[in-house]
Parts: C-alpha cells; sequence; structure tokens
C-alpha cells in the first residue's frame, strides 16, 4: 500500500509546476517595451526578465505603464481578442475646466488691474467740504480692494505659471516633484483666504457706503467704483466656486498630490490563443490610449498617444517540411573507378584480366533535397530545430554519380525569421563501392559474368557515412 501511494506522490508531482504569469512594462517617456516572467514559488512570487514572450491560452498578463502623468493623461488599456476586467475609470480626478494646469485667467485679470488704477481724489474750486470728504471715502475703500484684488490675482498668476510643472509630459514624477519644490521656495508666500476675506469686508463697505453716503451721478469715482467691482466679479466667476470657497492657488497641495500620486497605470487581462468559434489566434495585441484630460466630458477628450504592443501566441509545436541545398562530405572522400581489360593468350592458357584504379574526385557533394522539420521551442533569438530528410547528391558530378542520402542533424533560424535556417548534422550517402571480393590496382582474372563493357556487377551500392552542411528554406 505504502508503495502504491509513494508511486502516485512521484506521478502527481511530475505534473505539478509553479504557476507563471506574465508582466509588459511599458515607460512611456522612453518608449520601452520590458517582459517578465512571474512565478510563484512556495508562495513568492520571483520575477525573471526575458527578452520576449509566446502566450497559451488563460495566461495572466499584466501591463504596466510607467512615468505617466496622470494628472495630464486619461489612460485605457485594451486588448483584442482577449476578456480584461471593465476599466474603472480614470486614475484621478477630472480637471475643472475654468481652472487647470494648462492655463488661467489671472494673467488677463491681472493685466486689466494694472492698467487701470484708482484715479487720485481731485478737489475743484466750488466742491464742498462734505462733498469731497464722501469722494474720499469712496476712494479709500476703492484703493484698498484695487490692492487686495492686485495681491490676490498676482498669487494666482504666479501660481497657474508655477503649476504647469505639475502638468509636463516630459518629466518623471522625481523630476516634477523636485522643480515645484524649488519654485515653492521661490514663491511669496501669500494668505489668499485673508486677503478675501478682506475683499468682501470692503465689498460690504463700500455697498453700505452707496446706501448712506451719495454722490453726484456725474462724479469720476463713479467709474473707478465701477471698474473695481467689474474685475471683483471676473475674480469671483474664475477662482470661487458655487459654495463660496477659493479654488487652490498653494503649490504645497499639488507637490503633495505628486509625491501620492502613482504615475503608473496597470491592468490585467486573460489571453486567448483559441478563437471563440474556429481557428487560433497569431497574437493577441495591447492597446494602450493615452487621452489629454481636457474638458468636462471624458468620451471627447483628445488622444495624445497610442502604444500597441503585439505579443505571438504560442502556436502548436508541428513538424514541416523544409527544402535544403548541403555539402555533403563522406568519410574517405568521394571515389570512382576506371577498369582496364588485360586481353589473355588462350594458346597459351592465359585468361582474360582486368586491374581496377580508384581515382579521387573530391571530398564534396553537393545535394538538393527535403526533410521533415522539428523546431524546439525557445523564447531566444535564435531557434534550434531538428531535421531528417533525404536527398540526391552528386548534383556538381555526371549522372552516374547521383546517389541518394539520407540526412540526421540540426538547425538554427532567427525566431523573427524563421523561413530560413542554418544546418549541420551526419549524413549517409550511397555510394559505388568495389565489392569485397575483387582488389583494386591488382589485376585478377575477368569473370565469365561480364559481357562487353558491363562492368556493373564489380560493384554494388552501400550506404557510407559522413557530415553535411548547408541552407534549409521552410516549406
Amino acid at each position: 500500500m505504502k508503495t502504491n501511494i509513494l508511486i502516485l506522490f512521484v506521478f502527481v508531482a511530475g505534473f505539478i509546476k509553479a504557476q507563471t504569469n506574465y508582466l509588459i512594462e511599458y515607460d512611456k517617456l522612453t518608449d520601452r517595451v520590458t517582459y517578465y516572467r512571474q512565478t510563484w514559488v512556495h508562495g513568492e512570487q520571483l520575477e525573471e526578465e526575458v527578452k520576449s514572450i509566446r502566450l497559451e491560452q488563460n495566461d495572466i498578463v499584466s501591463v504596466y505603464a510607467t512615468n505617466v502623468n496622470t494628472f495630464v493623461f486619461d489612460a485605457t488599456m485594451l486588448m483584442t481578442g482577449i476578456e480584461s476586467p471593465d476599466n474603472s475609470g480614470s486614475p484621478v480626478a477630472m480637471i475643472l475646466s475654468g481652472f487647470s494646469g494648462f492655463g488661467g485667467p489671472a494673467l488677463q485679470l491681472l493685466t486689466g488691474l494694472a492698467s487701470h488704477p484708482p484715479s487720485p481724489v481731485m478737489e475743484t474750486r466750488g466742491d464742498a467740504a462734505e462733498e469731497v470728504a464722501i469722494r474720499k471715502k469712496y476712494a479709500a475703500i476703492v484703493s484698498d480692494m484695487h490692492s487686495n484684488l492686485l495681491s490676490i490675482t498676482k498669487a494666482y498668476s504666479e501660481y497657474e505659471k508655477n503649476v504647469k510643472v505639475k502638468y509636463d509630459k516630459t518629466l518623471t514624477q522625481d523630476e516634477i516633484g523636485t522643480k515645484l519644490q524649488a519654485l515653492l521656495d521661490q514663491s511669496e508666500s501669500v494668505d489668499v483666504e485673508a486677503v478675501y476675506e478682506n475683499l468682501v469686508s470692503q465689498r460690504e463697505l463700500l455697498e453700505e457706503l452707496k446706501n448712506s453716503e451719495e454722490l453726484s451721478f456725474d462724479d469720476p469715482i463713479w467709474e473707478d467704483i465701477s471698474n473695481i467691482e467689474q474685475k471683483l466679479d471676473e475674480f469671483e466667476w474664475s477662482y470661487v466656486n458655487e459654495e463660496g470657497e477659493l479654488r487652490n492657488a498653494d503649490l504645497t497641495k499639488d507637490l503633495i498630490d505628486v509625491e501620492n500620486a502613482d504615475f503608473a497605470v496597470y491592468h490585467t487581462f486573460r489571453a486567448k490563443s483559441l478563437q471563440e468559434y474556429d481557428g487560433a489566434y497569431a497574437s493577441n495585441e495591447f492597446m494602450l490610449v493615452f487621452k489629454e484630460m481636457k474638458g468636462e466630458d471624458p468620451e471627447r477628450y483628445p488622444i495624445d498617444y497610442v502604444k500597441r504592443i503585439s505579443v505571438p501566441v504560442k502556436q502548436p509545436n508541428v513538424p514541416y517540411w523544409s527544402l535544403g541545398v548541403n555539402a555533403i562530405m563522406p568519410i574517405g572522400g568521394v571515389l570512382d573507378y576506371s577498369v582496364t581489360e588485360i586481353v589473355g593468350d588462350y594458346m597459351m592458357d592465359i585468361p582474360d584480366s582486368l586491374s581496377i584504379t580508384e581515382n579521387s574526385t573530391g571530398s564534396v557533394l553537393m545535394s538538393l533535397g527535403t526533410s521533415l522539420s522539428f523546431d524546439i521551442p525557445t523564447e531566444k533569438a535564435i531557434t534550434p530545430s531538428v531535421h531528417l530528410g533525404a536527398a540526391i547528391s552528386g548534383i556538381n558530378k555526371s549522372q552516374e554519380n547521383w546517389n541518394l542520402n539520407l540526412l540526421l542533424g540540426g538547425g538554427m533560424s532567427f525566431r523573427q525569421f524563421p523561413y530560413v535556417s542554418l544546418n549541420a548534422g551526419f549524413s549517409f550517402t550511397q555510394m559505388r563501392v568495389l565489392k569485397d571480393e575483387y582488389v583494386a590496382d591488382r589485376p585478377f582474372v575477368k569473370p565469365e559474368s561480364i559481357s562487353y563493357d558491363d562492368y556493373s556487377s564489380l560493384f554494388k551500392k552501400t550506404f557510407k557515412p559522413g557530415i553535411y552542411f548547408g541552407i534549409g528554406i521552410r516549406l
């Protein structure tokens, strides 16, 4: 019983192997693709870089895109002929259309404020002292509002200029963080919340003054009042949300966002080698679509870049036929024979005799033939193969020297171009040799079986070992 259990254990163990997954890593900045084989051994996942991969049915393939600025790109990964989980959406929240790192209205508003400062209060002859005092109250409030609005708008303008680094498409996460930190160290600190609270208070004071202290309708200060109210409305339209909250103007928050971001997109797929109804896939196509997040509708994001990664499917490893041109070198070289007949003397009872001379005609025979070939699976650039075939040799000799050859050897071809291979191995060449009962270079009595000039009965066909090398063409 114990013996049977041991045999069963050994049998089952022979079929158990560690689970193997694949990882495709794509660096968007360098456009470099790297392949890894992931193997689970004793609960630990081991990762090995390989030059390429070939997929089989239900292989697990993870695609990992690095150096992807997820503050700019909405990345989608698709795979032709492969089932994948539903995309959970953009890895980051959508950038608000009114204000983004691609530019804001602060610069234009700042230009308008700088080009239209409040006019100083001018007294003209005939003005009453009370009217001048009221005008100065208005001017003071307008001047303070202009100063605060100029300060807060300048802060937003500097922020909009600096935060563009966060949305740079050509920098890594570390490079963006380093630049943001440098800009943060150089920038002047402005408490935009406090400045905006002062603006709100000053606008309320202005409204109270307008309700309590009247100015003549043609007073020049009305132009300054109208201008500052318009600029404040423009500011609030651009930088204050419906809840009355200011939008961010602090690079510190953006620096924290960058440090906590992944700058990577990751999806897992299940490979298929067989089509749903019939046939097999030649490859699985991975499509990485990078959209630039502009506007409010993700469906209308403009496509910035598309990367296609094609991974071949492992096909059934079946034999195939190949045509070969080979140089065959039999051991001992290639021999030819010349037969000389020596006439005897009937009266003296001396029979006719023959003399056979061996002549070397070279060491190489060219052959043309076909072979049954079988590739040995490998992920390397060079694919080894085994060949068993037959060929006609001596095509560079006279036709009487054409003979059958049996070939057994191996070959090498490029995996990316498997149609031509370099082959070499052992050959067994059918050659004409002198029968054992006859000796070369020594006269012997002419056998009675020979008539006229037909000396074929003196020779026999035998297979002679040798080596060969040549080129094979896959059919």
